[in-house]
C-alpha cells in the first residue's frame, strides 16, 4: 500500500470567478456544484469553454504530469492581450463524483504554445497548448550533496521543495553521501531512484502523481497486493445507499452489465513485446565494475524476478521447446559499469542500476491500453486491478436462458462466465492514468496496465 508521510505545501494559484448578479441564490448553486464536471480551464482569469476543445488530456504515464490541449478561443484574448509569456500558468479542476474521493486541481507550466489558422475559415484560430507541473523548484540547477539512504534523501529534498512524498517501504539499503554535479531536481531525484537498493528482491521507481507527491516504490512489492477484497466508490446508480456512498467491488470489466459505470472499458488494445524485451535484455544480464579500494572486479548475474512456480500463470521467459542452453545464453546483457569507489558510493551501487533497469523492462513486457467510459477517480498509478475481458462476439451457439426463466429466476448469475478470456483475464498493474475529454465524445479515461506473465488458457 502507497501511502503518504509527507504532504505537499505548495500553493496554487487562486481562482477567481466574477459573481454574476443577475443570478439568484439557487442559479449560481447550482452553477457552483456543476464546476469541474467537465474540464475547467482558467488562464489569467479567462475561462476557457470546454465546448470548444478538440482534444483535453492530462498524461500522468512518465516521472512528471503533463497537460495537452487542442482548442478554439473565440474571444481571441489568448492572441493579443493574454499571449502567454515566460513561465505563464494556466490552471486545470476536475471534480470527482464524490466527497471521499480527491478532484484534480493542478497548476502547469506552459512550455509550448502554438496558434494556427485554419485554412478553411481564415479568421478561425486553433490553439496547441502543453504544459507540464508546476513545481519551479523541480526546474532549478544546484550543487548539493546530502548523507543517508536514498529514500531519506528523496524524501528530504521532497520537503525542501514543498512536495509531498509517498512511499510503500520504510527505507532502502544503500546510505552514502549522494552528490547533485549541477543537475536540475527533477534530474537528480531520477537518478536517486535508479540506484536505489533495498534488496535482491525489490526494484525501486519514482514519479510525481496528480496531486503532488513524489511516490517513491518497489513494484515488487506492489505486485504482493491482493484485488480480491478491492472496494470503491461507482458513480452509478448505486451511488448513494441510504445516505451513504456504497463501497463495491473493483475490478475493471467489459461485460455489458457495467456499461453504466466507470468500470466499463470500451475498447482496449494489447501489445505483447516479450520477444522484442528478451532480444534487448536478455533472459539473464551480468554487471560488472572495478572496486577501486579492493582493487578487485566484481561480477554479478543478475536475473529479473518473475512468477516461476506459479501453476496459475505462464511465464514469458523461453517456451516450452527452449532448451536450457539457450534459456541461459540467448540475448544477455553484459555491462561494464566503470570504477566504484565504495568509501562513499554503497556496494551495491551499479548492481542496482542494473537490478532496476532490466525489471523496470521485465515487468512491462505485456501491456494492454483500455479505454473507459468515464474517469475512475478510484484509480492510482501502480495499484493492482483485476480485470475481466469476455469474448462477448464469440458465437458459441449455447442457451444460457429460456423463455420460462424470470428476472428473478436470472438475478446473480453471469449468463456470460464461459465467455471469459482466462488468458489475458487477472491481476494487472496499472502504470498509466490520462484523463481525456473532447467536445465530440465528452470523457474517456486512459488506463495503462502491465503484467510480466499471462493467465494460463482454457484451452
Amino acid at each position: 500500500m502507497i501511502s503518504v508521510s509527507v504532504k505537499s505545501n505548495i500553493e496554487l494559484k487562486k481562482i477567481l470567478i466574477d459573481y454574476n448578479k443577475t443570478l439568484d441564490e439557487n442559479t449560481a448553486g447550482d452553477y457552483v456544484s456543476k464546476i469541474g464536471l467537465y474540464p475547467f480551464v482558467i488562464f489569467n482569469g479567462l475561462i476557457l469553454d470546454y465546448k470548444r476543445f478538440i482534444n483535453f488530456k492530462i498524461s500522468s504515464d512518465e516521472f512528471l504530469p503533463k497537460l495537452e490541449m487542442t482548442f478554439k478561443d473565440y474571444s481571441n484574448k489568448m492572441f493579443d492581450s493574454l499571449f502567454p509569456l515566460d513561465d505563464s500558468i494556466i490552471s486545470v479542476f476536475l471534480k470527482s463524483p464524490s466527497e471521499s474521493l480527491k478532484p484534480i486541481r493542478m497548476d502547469f507550466k506552459i512550455v509550448e504554445f502554438n496558434p494556427i489558422k485554419n485554412g478553411l475559415k481564415s479568421q478561425e484560430i486553433i490553439y496547441k497548448l502543453v504544459g507540464l507541473l508546476d513545481v519551479s523548484a523541480l526546474y532549478f540547477t544546484s550543487y548539493g550533496s546530502y548523507r543517508g539512504t536514498s529514500y531519506d534523501v528523496t524524501k528530504q529534498i521532497c520537503t525542501e521543495i514543498g512536495i509531498g512524498f509517498a512511499s510503500n517501504i520504510q527505507n532502502t539499503n544503500d546510505a552514502q553521501t549522494w552528490i547533485n554535479p549541477a543537475d536540475k531536481k527533477i534530474i537528480f531525484l531520477q537518478s536517486l531512484a535508479k540506484a536505489s537498493y533495498k534488496n535482491d528482491t525489490a526494484f525501486i521507481l519514482s514519479y510525481i502523481d496528480l496531486y503532488y507527491n513524489l511516490n517513491f516504490i518497489d513494484i515488487e512489492r506492489q505486485f504482493a497486493d491482493s484485488t480480491a477484497n478491492l472496494k470503491g466508490i461507482m458513480n452509478d446508480s448505486t451511488l448513494i445507499k441510504d445516505g451513504n456512498e456504497e463501497l463495491k467491488s473493483l475490478f475493471l470489466t467489459n461485460h455489458p452489465d457495467a456499461a453504466s459505470s466507470n468500470i466499463f472499458i470500451t475498447r482496449y488494445n494489447i501489445l505483447n513485446e516479450s520477444t522484442q524485451v528478451n532480444l534487448e535484455i536478455g533472459y539473464f544480464g551480468e554487471a560488472r565494475y572495478y572496486k577501486k579500494i579492493e582493487r578487485e572486479l566484481d561480477v554479478y548475474t543478475v536475473d529479473a524476478l518473475s512468477d516461476i512456480g506459479n501453476s496459475d500463470t505462464i511465464v514469458l521467459k523461453s517456451n516450452s521447446d527452449t532448451d536450457t542452453d539457450n534459456l541461459n545464453n540467448f540475448g544477455g546483457m553484459h555491462i561494464f559499469y566503470g570504477t566504484i569507489d565504495t568509501d562513499n558510493m554503497h556496494e551495491n551501487y551499479h548492481y542496482a542500476m542494473m537490478l532496476n533497469h532490466r525489471n523496470l523492462n521485465f515487468f512491462q513486457k505485456v501491456r494492454m491500453k483500455v479505454i473507459l467510459s468515464q474517469p475512475n477517480f478510484n484509480l492510482y498509478r501502480f495499484q493492482m486491478i483485476k480485470v475481466k475481458l469476455y469474448k462477448m462476439q464469440e458465437l458459441d451457439g449455447k442457451t444460457r436462458y429460456n423463455a420460462d426463466q424470470t428476472i428473478g429466476d436470472l438475478a446473480g448469475k453471469n449468463l456470460f462466465e464461459d465467455k471469459l478470456n482466462k488468458r489475458l483475464s487477472g491481476d494487472w498493474m496499472i502504470t498509466g492514468l490520462n484523463y481525456k475529454f473532447s467536445h465530440d465524445s465528452g470523457w474517456e479515461q486512459e488506463v495503462n496496465l502491465t503484467r510480466r506473465e499471462l493467465g494460463v488458457s482454457e484451452l
